[in-house]
């Protein structure tokens, strides 16, 4: 495993790690977190694919794990800019360091939804998705479906406003995230 930065096309930096050997593996993988989770949850994944011949890259949108530069309060970061800015140059540079090898996606819940977002995305020979929905409330398993008008209709108003952003460290529900990415 190697830690990295890649800059966003608006010079964000971006933390990424890379596990396995860009020039001898059989194809390129991104995983893609979902919204609130970082990067180092996917790591025994990730070299369980590396250790099958595959180079793979996990990074961590602005503002969350060790992208994230000081408190999330009015800290400027929207799924659009997740997806156009941030997983756009992780593909990007996976991109580079593969070229010529397949390109796979891997998306977990929100990583799965913004594909389509993503310049470059034409690139990626084939998708996996997991754990990933409409995002609409009465779709989630009956366990979540009861609690959840609770933290769209109650929770997050409340919250985001108050905090400025969303903690979902203190309220144990999933990561902190940045207010334009949970009113997305």
């Amino acid at each position: 495993m190697k830690q990295f930065t890649v800059a966003a096309g608006d010079g964000y930096l971006l933390s990424a790690h890379s596990f396995g050997d860009a020039r001898t593996a059989r194809a390129g993988v991104l995983i893609v977190p979902a919204m609130g989770v970082e990067q180092h949850y996917y790591a025994p994944f990730a070299q369980w694919l590396a250790a099958r011949g595959h180079f793979v890259v996990t990074f961590d949108y602005r503002g969350m794990g060790q992208s994230r530069r000081g408190t999330l309060r009015g800290f400027n970061a929207d799924v659009l800019v997740w997806a156009q800015q941030d997983a756009a140059a992780v593909l990007a540079a996976l991109r580079e360091r593969t070229a010529g090898r397949p390109l796979l996606w891997i998306g977990h819940s929100l990583g799965g939804q913004i594909l389509g977002m993503v310049p470059g995305h034409h690139a990626v020979d084939a998708m996996v998705t997991v754990a990933t929905g409409s995002g609409y409330w009465r779709d989630y398993t009956p366990g979540l479906r009861r609690v959840a008008p609770l933290l769209w209709y109650v929770i997050v108003p409340v919250a985001l406003p108050l905090a400025g952003y969303f903690p979902g460290r203190l309220l144990r529900m999933i990561g902190d995230v940045p207010a334009g990415v949970m009113r997305q």
